[in-house]
């Protein structure tokens, strides 16, 4: 059942969504992939777009979350197939652009950055950070700064320019997907580790928020960060898996 309550999905009262129109979400193997049918109409992207995907279990997902639907369709209770939109209406059409707009986080990339104090804090950073910061060295040949404090590092341009290579090369799906998360979690080599499932979305997850559970920790916290975060974490999810059907790991 969608959680109407939750100010993501459904962030005002007097808000308007549209009504379940359908019995039935289905999907279909067609010539290239599979789409999705509602009532036996293919179901199209907001511009107009056939929503085909490359993998039936995307495409489950999305048949899924339309068939969870009740009386309105909550877009917001549909991660996946807004991820979906996303990548055939917007990044389809400017995957160069997008693609450019990823790789510049390589700049200023959260992992670089590090507290002075407290020490924890710092220590703390260094656990989560510094093997994916190897692993993009090794895999990537991209070799960063890492520096104490919030200054400005400029990075080296071999290292920016291997990730700008290694962002071009994502289709039109993954680029959708590493681009959300490197967008939610500040750093591009997360997501590209992600991609390369060189790590496990739980340590992608602890290691973008490791500023953040500090500051639980020690602070607590309130029940609408907590939702935001409940919320956040569904979209996070959302776009590991589709990384994961892509490495043919789903």
């Amino acid at each position: 059942m969608s959680d109407s309550s939750d100010p993501e999905i459904k962030d005002s009262w007097t808000r308007t969504f549209p009504k379940r129109f359908y019995k039935v979400a289905e999907v279909c193997a067609e010539s290239e992939g599979y789409s999705v049918k509602l009532d036996g109409r293919t179901l199209k992207t907001p511009h107009g777009f056939a929503l085909n995907v490359h993998h039936r279990q995307i495409a489950e997902d999305i048949a899924g979350e339309f068939a969870a639907q009740e009386d309105e369709i909550l877009p917001g209770s549909m991660p996946t197939t807004r991820l979906i939109n996303s990548a055939l209406d917007t990044v389809r059409e400017e995957p160069q652009k997008i693609a450019e707009e990823v790789a510049s986080y390589a700049g200023s990339d959260l992992l670089c950055y590090r507290a002075v104090t407290p020490v924890e804090l710092a220590n703390r950073q260094a656990a989560h950070w510094d093997g994916i910061l190897g692993w993009a060295k090794e895999a990537l040949g991209a070799d960063f700064e890492v520096v104490s404090g919030i200054v400005h590092q400029q990075q080296p341009a071999s290292s920016l320019q291997q990730v700008q290579t290694a962002v071009s090369e994502l289709d039109v799906f993954s680029l959708a997907a590493v681009h959300l998360l490197t967008t939610m979690t500040g750093s591009v080599v997360v997501a590209l580790a992600i991609s390369r499932q060189a790590i496990e979305p739980d340590t992608a997850w602890n290691a973008a928020h490791v500023d953040e559970d500090w500051q639980i920790e020690h602070w607590g916290h309130d029940s609408e960060a907590q939702q935001r975060r409940r919320h956040r974490r569904v979209e996070f999810d959302t776009a590991c898996r589709l990384l994961a059907c892509d490495s043919g790991n789903v």
